[in-house]
């Protein structure tokens, strides 16, 4: 591979992950982001095949509210979604999150269905409220 094709795929590579570690920090409470700045915490890289045991469920309602909270600061659908594959990627997951939220869940809805479901309920209704006052503010312009 010539070299300039090799840099390429490092930048791509490195890009990647600088998306990766930005979506991680989205989701950070305001104290959490202090603490990392001030050097009181810090990043961890951990491979999934270290992890002991796949994380399939929010345990605890804190846990439920925090990506609740972190979900409705996000701007974008996309962003949600990659949280959401992150830190409840299961069913039960799923589940929890769309019955703190209120939300119906049709037996028959998938994985990938209850995961729009519930970024609809945290993001989508924001945008599409945003786009409607949006629209207004410009008609009475």
């Amino acid at each position: 591979m010539p070299a300039s094709e090799h840099g390429a795929g490092e930048a791509r590579l490195a890009q990647a992950a600088l998306q990766k570690i930005a979506t991680f920090v989205r989701g950070l409470s305001p104290e959490e982001i202090s603490d990392l700045a001030r050097g009181r915490a810090k990043l961890s890289l951990v491979r999934e095949a270290d992890r002991k045991k796949p994380r399939a469920e929010l345990r605890t309602d804190d846990e439920v509210a925090r990506v609740i909270a972190t979900l409705r600061r996000y701007k974008s659908r996309s962003d949600g979604d990659r949280l959401l594959q992150d830190v409840a990627s299961s069913r039960a997951a799923l589940t929890q999150l769309a019955n703190a939220l209120d939300v119906p869940i049709p037996k028959t809805d998938t994985v990938e269905r209850l995961r729009e479901r519930v970024v609809d309920a945290t993001i989508g209704y924001r945008l599409r409220s945003e786009a409607i006052r949006g629209s207004i503010t410009d008609k009475q312009a």
